[in-house]
């Protein structure tokens, strides 16, 4: 029963895996009125654009901003804390362009159901254990498979011309032991997203460190502004002027401080993991991370997303990790048929077995 609970589990994070992927390209091909522009010269409105969004959802917090990484893109702020929605404004004009919900969409359905199981924290959290019992079952899986050096090649064979059941049993072999480099990568990062706040300190602890220091704390000045956000992206990008920024965190109630993330080059994290802590009040720069600079420990557990995703890699990355994520599918198939038939098998042989003169037929 635990096997197939985490078998359909499985193939179902498998195949959203593999849509999600290729998500982004994907929803801006479905909604192309929300999330793609038309570029144009000059820089980005990024004050008017704060400022529209403001007015428009008084009632409701700025927590974040997306900001676009090519021309086409829209700048997507966060607004609200339970339920969030997500606002998407042109860049060029600062129009709002339209809004949904932070799962709204088909793409932000699976993304739910990858990561949440529709189901929030609680559902984060079962599916992080599923995954270590994923992990669990794929190492025993592998030790249980392992032919030993001399018959490698024979265990990676198919043997066609063998009838129904043994080309069954040999797809299904061969296509666990193909794709269970990438299984194990998946479940493994899979789990330490989930388990991040765990699974890092260990990181550290166990490769080296330092670990990250904690962001400051410092209290919002009672009846002022904060600065523009463009003044305080230019603030940033004088801390840090070899990354370029992605997103913004805006100061939480009563906080001044804002995070602003920067991703560089070489970064295969879509967001970067770099950043820089700023006051939105003064400008002054509070805190800065430089990914380059970070020890072993967190450089590891700053690759977990990149890996899961296959972005680690680029785009081949991604173009196996898709594959990838529909051999699962295929293992279910195959698994669940062959237990189906070794199951109708026996109760042949029982309905055989129980037959009259079934045991002395061989001396009529």
């Amino acid at each position: 029963m635990l096997g197939l609970t985490v078998g359909l589990w499985v193939a179902m994070t498998a195949l959203t895996g593999s849509v999600l992927v290729f998500g982004d390209g994907i929803d801006r091909t479905l909604n192309r009125r929300l999330l793609s522009v038309e570029p144009q010269a000059g820089a980005v409105a990024m004050d008017t654009a704060v400022a529209r969004v403001r007015a428009t959802f008084t009632d409701r917090r700025l927590a974040a901003v997306q900001l676009p990484q090519a021309p086409y893109e829209p700048l997507v702020f966060r607004v609200g804390d339970t339920p969030t929605t997500d606002v998407y404004v042109n860049p060029y004009s600062g129009e709002i362009l339209g809004s949904r919900a932070q799962y709204g969409g088909a793409i932000g359905f699976l993304w739910d159901l990858h990561v949440h199981l529709l189901a929030g924290e609680a559902g984060e959290t079962v599916a992080g254990l599923l995954a270590l019992a994923f992990l669990v079952m794929l190492v025993t899986g592998i030790l249980l498979w392992w032919p030993g050096r001399a018959r490698l090649q024979e265990a990676f064979a198919i043997r066609w011309g063998r009838g129904g059941s043994r080309r069954m049993f040999d797809l299904h072999r061969v296509a666990g032991a193909i794709a269970a480099p990438w299984l194990l990568i998946a479940a493994l990062t899979g789990s330490l997203l989930v388990f991040y706040s765990l699974a890092t300190p260990l990181l550290v602890a166990s490769l080296g460190g330092p670990a990250r220091a904690p962001l400051p704390t410092v209290a919002a000045p009672p009846d002022a502004s904060a600065l523009p956000l463009s003044v305080l992206l230019a603030h940033a990008e004088q801390a840090l002027p070899d990354a370029r920024a992605t997103r913004v965190t805006f100061p939480t109630m009563d906080s001044a401080v804002m995070v602003i993330r920067r991703r560089h080059d070489a970064n295969s994290h879509p967001n970067g993991r770099s950043f820089v802590a700023v006051n939105a009040y003064t400008g002054e720069i509070l805190q800065v991370h430089n990914w380059r600079r970070a020890g072993l420990g967190l450089r590891v557990a700053d690759y977990e997303y990149p890996l899961h995703i296959g972005a680690a890699f680029g785009l081949p990355g991604r173009i196996l990790a898709l594959i990838a994520g529909l051999v699962p599918a295929v293992l279910l198939f195959t698994g669940s048929w062959l237990w189906w038939r070794k199951r109708k098998l026996r109760q042949l042989q029982r309905i055989r077995s129980r037959a009259p003169g079934v045991h002395g037929c061989d001396e009529l």
